[in-house]
């Protein structure tokens, strides 16, 4: 279902985010991986250090943020597990609802992400397309 592609990333703040290595999302053919949300300012302070409920609106606010520069929107979402969100276009949810997206490292066979997809009848020799 995606192709491969040269990862794009994505940088919200960017000087904060290169001083500290990390980009706040990570385009890779047609997903979008987003990850190391904070309430933060544009220069990366803490914002509402005592109110939890607060902090969860910024992050919601900045993911939103990151979405709609890809094009994306929060009706796009298909899944949250433990506070990360997977990104799917609205023509695509029914090909992906049910799968599990897991990330393996099978040592000399190499490291990379293994899909289960319960909508899947078959796969490709490379194991990129799906019927």
């Amino acid at each position: 279902m995606t192709k491969k592609s040269t990862a794009e990333f994505f940088h919200l703040i960017p000087e904060m985010e290169r001083d500290y290595c990390m980009s706040l999302a990570v385009r890779a053919g047609d997903l979008l991986y987003i990850g190391g949300l904070t309430a933060t300012d544009g220069e990366g302070n803490e914002l509402y250090a005592d109110d939890a409920g607060m902090q969860m609106k910024a992050v919601y606010e900045k993911m939103g943020r990151v979405l709609e520069a890809h094009g994306g929107c929060a009706t796009d979402i298909v899944s949250e597990t433990d506070g990360v969100r997977v990104v799917v276009d609205s023509e695509s949810v029914a090909l992906v609802t049910g799968a599990i997206v897991d990330f393996k490292d099978d040592g000399l066979a190499g490291a990379g992400f293994a899909i289960e997809n319960p909508n899947s009848s078959g796969t490709c020799g490379c194991g990129e397309s799906f019927s």
